[in-house]
């Protein structure tokens, strides 16, 4: 499922708004940092979320959904089956915790964010 599928599972309507705010110069990313977020908010942290939890269909994660995704990000497979410790883990959680701080402040600019601006499940001690 491409980034922009999954924003539209989460936000509908205003997917393409936040696929905007999220590519927008002021940002300054390039477009190969820009795809590594993509596929780090879309791969390894939403699509997890939806595989293990599928129904969900709110940022607003409920603590234990929260703390099985952080434990599984903990580790990774690769090519042979084998699971191997992840290298990325606190580099998913920054972008993961950057992306609801960003919705937030979103929703201070503009009220039709509120209703997304929920808690990050990534807490400051979990950096």
């Amino acid at each position: 499922m491409s980034f922009l599928a999954r924003l539209q599972a989460i936000f509908g309507a205003k997917a393409n708004q936040a696929l905007n705010q999220i590519e927008d110069p002021r940002a300054g990313l390039d477009y190969s940092s820009l795809q590594g977020l993509a596929g780090r908010l879309a791969g390894t942290f939403w699509a997890d979320i939806e595989q293990h939890h599928p129904g969900i269909g709110s940022l607003r994660l409920p603590a234990q959904v929260a703390e099985a995704w952080k434990q599984r990000l903990a580790f990774r497979t690769d090519r042979k089956g084998n699971q191997v410790p992840r290298t990325n883990r606190l580099g998913v959680l920054v972008s993961v915790r950057a992306f609801y701080l960003d919705i937030a402040l979103w929703a201070l600019e503009d009220p039709s964010w509120v209703q997304w601006a929920v808690p990050s499940p990534v807490r400051q001690r979990d950096l």
